[in-house]
């Protein structure tokens, strides 16, 4: 996925609930990978508040590495470039273990996603896209859906029933604001077992990020091309 401006989101996170009335996330650290398509490609990384932290020029077989906690990142580029992040082994929340997931850039960015949620982990939905108003995650529709066979893609399933009540619980959000990214949210959504449709009014993008101790997986969210829209295989 070739692009020039990307969000890159912290992946893993634990509720904190103990001694504050208001949870707070604890957050382990995500290293963001970027790799250039062309030589002499120069690029930005660019934290929450719009402080550029470093701008380098890279070629294919130098690819530029950065660690984050405390921030949400911006990556733009002159040349398109492939952004990864990667799960690093826990150091605070014993949870998850080295996983990568390669990010779509902003120019890719859609208002519908399938995701499927597997059990046995606590899982969250990283959704990037326009900020909210007053906090409030009602410009983004996350439905359950029952009746959907793991083994097919959900455009081969005629009638996805939705279930009467999404198990899901929005956790909060954090911002990120860039030049030549734009702002955008990073919002979070705890997430039970089973398979979703994300919907938003404006583009997004999803990640799903599972974990449990010493063990995790991330993944980005369904998108691009329905069945539809390419036909049935031969």
């Amino acid at each position: 996925m070739l692009g020039r401006h990307f969000v890159a989101p912290r992946l893993l996170a634990r509720v904190d609930g103990s001694g504050d009335d208001v949870p707070e996330l604890i957050y382990e650290r995500t290293m963001i990978q970027v790799v250039a398509n062309e030589p002499d490609t120069l690029i930005s990384v660019i934290r929450a508040d719009n402080q550029v932290l470093e701008s380098v020029v890279i070629d294919p077989d130098e690819p530029y590495t950065i660690m984050q906690r405390d921030s949400e990142l911006a990556v733009t580029s002159d040349k398109p470039v492939t952004v990864a992040a990667y799960m690093t082994n826990a150091e605070f929340t014993e949870l998850g273990s080295a996983s990568m997931v390669q990010l779509a850039p902003v120019e890719q960015w859609t208002t519908s996603h399938w995701v499927w949620v597997p059990q046995g982990f606590e899982t969250h939905l990283v959704v990037l896209g326009d900020p909210l108003t007053d906090d409030e995650p009602g410009a983004i529709s996350i439905t359950a859906l029952a009746g959907v066979p793991l083994a097919l893609l959900p455009d081969q399933v005629p009638d996805p029933v939705p279930l009467p009540s999404a198990p899901t619980t929005w956790i909060g959000k954090a911002s990120v604001t860039a030049d030549g990214v734009g702002a955008h949210d990073v919002t979070r959504w705890a997430l039970g077992p089973g398979v979703y449709r994300v919907e938003s009014l404006t583009p997004t993008s999803v990640v799903v990020v599972g974990a449990r101790v010493m063990d995790g997986f991330a993944y980005l969210g369904g998108w691009g091309p329905s069945l539809v829209d390419i036909g049935p295989p031969t």
